[in-house]
């Protein structure tokens, strides 16, 4: 088998696509698309171009390196960046994500870990299996939005609950005083949906 045959079938089977997915999007019966698995025939330039928005991979990642020989994590690295994102690796192993142009990162990083990004990261593709390249990159940044709410809202409340101590909770102003301020906040968020989150750091 070729490097492309290779690539092809293993980019196929993480995307959760059947050959016969891949042939209808390709408009070839499922026979044809499997000579192109098999190495005993190439598609066309034209056939590339769909494999590769389908399969949301650059034509030089089908036909190049194997995409066995990058880690996962290098992967999604690389997809992030070329949608315009940079991959911050911070002391502690934790990963933010934040536009290339942007000055700062965020106050605290979306993701305790490398793992944690290709989690979200096998989400948004899952989500986004058969679509174009286009729609996938508005939904990673849709995704990524949504997961700086989520840690927005998380850090907001723990900055409200740690203004105040056991002592003055015990106080009834300082519980009213409370209540009113997180309600306040809370309505800022309203139709936010908090998942449970994985990380240490949000328990």
């Amino acid at each position: 088998m070729s490097i492309f045959s290779e690539n092809l079938k293993h980019s196929r089977v993480l995307a959760g696509l059947s050959r016969q997915d891949m042939a209808d999007a390709l408009g070839v019966s499922s026979l044809s698309y499997g000579k192109y698995e098999q190495g005993s025939r190439e598609p066309s330039i034209e056939k590339l171009q769909v494999i590769s928005r389908v399969l949301h991979l650059s034509i030089d990642d089908l036909v190049g390196v194997a995409v066995d020989a990058l880690p996962e994590y290098e992967r999604h690295k690389r997809y992030l960046e070329s949608i315009g994102m940079k991959v911050i690796e911070c002391d502690g192993g934790q990963v933010d994500v934040i536009p290339a142009d942007s000055k700062g990162a965020h106050a605290a990083p979306l993701f305790g870990d490398k793992d944690g990004l290709c989690i979200f990261m096998q989400e948004v593709k899952r989500n986004a299996s058969k679509e174009t390249k286009d729609v996938l990159k508005q939904k990673t940044n849709d995704a990524l939005r949504q997961r700086e709410r989520e840690f927005a809202f998380m850090s907001g409340l723990m900055e409200i609950a740690n203004t105040f101590p056991d002592e003055r909770l015990k106080q009834k102003d300082g519980k009213l005083l409370l209540i009113s301020k997180l309600l306040a906040f809370v309505a800022k968020y309203q139709g936010l949906y908090v998942p449970p989150m994985q990380d240490g750091r949000d328990e």
